[in-house]
């Protein structure tokens, strides 16, 4: 799965949940993508790749990085909210493709990068998850919300 956020938006306190839980990382803040695939895979890198600011620490050492490439199956926008609950909802793929065109980089033809975006959409689940701001006793609730739509939602 893949969090995508703007900066300050959650994803660094979503993934120390998720390391907390057992989870492996992929990546963090840049994510590299296999452009020859059809389908959406990731390629590992370390965690800290920052070069627009001071590398951070998220609360505890990442020891489990994944060391292959894996597929994106299912896409995740973080937005904060001021209700008290977590909740999350569809995106449809116009929308998921505004904010996953808008957000990378490094394409070497605008063309390609939007065919390429459309195909790996045809194939990946797209959803928006709520985060309710300074809640972060919520954070194991977000997770098995998380976990219950990438192990159990079948298309």
């Amino acid at each position: 799965m893949g969090l995508v956020a703007s900066s300050g938006g959650g994803k660094s306190t979503l993934l120390s949940a998720f390391l907390d839980l057992g989870y492996n990382l992929v990546a963090d803040d840049r994510i590299g993508f296999v452009l020859e695939a059809e389908e959406p895979l990731v390629v590992p890198s370390h965690p800290y790749l920052r070069n627009y600011r001071k590398e951070e620490d998220i609360g505890k050492p990442v020891r489990k990085l994944t060391e292959k490439i894996l597929p994106l199956q299912t896409i995740f926008f973080l937005r904060w909210t001021e209700k008290v609950e977590p909740f999350i909802e569809k995106v449809e793929p116009g929308k998921a493709f505004q904010n996953l065109f808008s957000n990378s980089v490094y394409f070497p033809d605008v063309k390609i990068q939007a065919r390429k975006i459309l195909r790996w959409l045809a194939q990946m689940k797209t959803y928006r998850v709520y985060l309710p701001k300074g809640k972060i006793e919520t954070l194991p609730q977000v997770c098995n919300m998380i976990l219950s739509l990438t192990i159990n939602d079948k298309r």
